[in-house]
């Protein structure tokens, strides 16, 4: 009845979010694991602190704060409409 209908409908709005906050870290889970991967296979200790992410990247090569976070943004913005 009415009962199982709202709770189809919880669970369909549950789905949503997860899938949306899935979407929106993708690009950090994906980089984390390309950056730690990269480490391990270049010899390097993944666990000791770096400056080998992507964003950190970018802003060594002279992008600025505002750039760096704007490509991201839009990456992420990507990421939900293909998603």
């Amino acid at each position: 009845g009415r009962e199982r209908l709202i709770s189809c409908g919880a669970a369909l709005r549950n789905a949503e979010v997860v899938s949306l906050f899935g979407r929106q870290v993708s690009l950090y889970v994906t980089d984390t694991a390309v950056t730690l991967v990269r480490r391990v296979h270049e010899g390097k200790h993944w666990y000791m602190p770096h400056r080998e992410h992507t964003y950190q990247r970018l802003t060594q090569l002279g992008w600025s704060h505002a750039r760096t976070s704007l490509v991201v943004g839009a990456v992420i913005a990507g990421f939900r409409v293909m998603l």
